[in-house]
């Protein structure tokens, strides 16, 4: 790997990062406000589905960027399938009850963690 090509995996490495984050502050949020009113609940479930529509417009156009371009080896290799991945397992209802976002967000935020895990080793890798 060149510094470019360490750099760009770098550079997917720390979306797919800021990813799950999002995905462990709603579950977070879920749980903590499962038994709270839709009002307190709403500025959560607007990062909800921003989430949801970021997964989804990011699986038609899987580029780090989302310029319509083509997809480069590693975006290929990770942040695509990631993204389409957890995108196909968002079934969780933008509109359900804050009580059931753990377990409607879980297997898609482990479909993050797993191409965050590949691509950690990928670039550790390199660095040996």
């Amino acid at each position: 790997m060149d510094t470019v090509y360490l750099q760009e995996a770098r550079a997917i490495l720390a979306e797919l990062q800021r990813i799950r984050g999002e995905f462990e502050e709603l579950m977070s949020a879920g749980d903590r406000l499962k038994n709270s009113r839709a009002y307190e609940v709403e500025e959560h479930r607007e990062r909800l589905t921003a989430l949801k529509g970021y997964l989804k417009e990011r699986s038609k156009m899987p580029t780090i960027d989302g310029r319509k371009r083509a997809v480069t080896a590693l975006e290929s290799s990770f942040f695509d399938p990631a993204v389409r991945s957890a995108s196909a397992h968002f079934g969780l209802r933008v509109n359900a009850p804050a009580a059931q976002w753990v377990s409607g967000l879980y297997e898609s935020s482990s479909d993050i963690s797993y191409y965050i895990f590949q691509l950690e080793a990928h670039i550790a890798e390199y660095n040996h």
